[in-house]
């Protein structure tokens, strides 16, 4: 996820969360989930959307795996996180349209707790789905200086 303010973003949540774990002896959350959504209205995002309650978008679930799936992530480098060499594979069981993804806390197919960290567009746009489509999701979280 190569983030900005029209195709989504970290959200407030998310950047709270990294705030307090690294400087104010927050609890850190050792294992993250992506997953998949479609867009419901325009703008979609919004920085207060929460795992509860984001207007913007619904969860999609049409997919085999028991729950979200994991971000697998490399070590950090260049200012950047990614699981580009473990990428999270959703098996699709139905008939679906997505047009991005998400990263929280939670591994719960539609769960309405845990952090919401991000959501984003993918740059290719919406996709509709099929039963036995295979779709694999890479993150990747690039800090930058202004």
């Amino acid at each position: 996820m190569a983030f900005d303010t029209s195709n989504g973003g970290i959200v407030n949540e998310g950047i709270n969360h990294i705030l307090n774990t690294e400087f104010h002896a927050g609890s850190q959350e050792t294992t993250w989930y992506i997953g998949l959504l479609y867009t419901q209205s325009a703008p979609p995002f919004n920085a207060n959307d929460v795992m509860s309650s984001h207007e913007g978008w619904i969860e999609i679930t049409d997919y085999d795996e028991a729950a979200r799936q994991e971000f697998v992530e490399a070590g950090a480098s260049g200012g950047s996180i990614t699981n580009s060499a473990n990428k999270a594979t959703f098996s699709i069981n139905g008939e679906c349209t997505i047009d991005g993804a998400f990263l929280c806390s939670d591994s719960t197919k539609n769960g309405t707790t845990g952090i919401l960290m991000a959501e984003r567009l993918f740059e290719e746009g919406t996709r509709s789905l099929q039963a036995g489509d295979e779709i694999q999701v890479t993150v990747t979280i690039t800090l930058t200086q202004q």
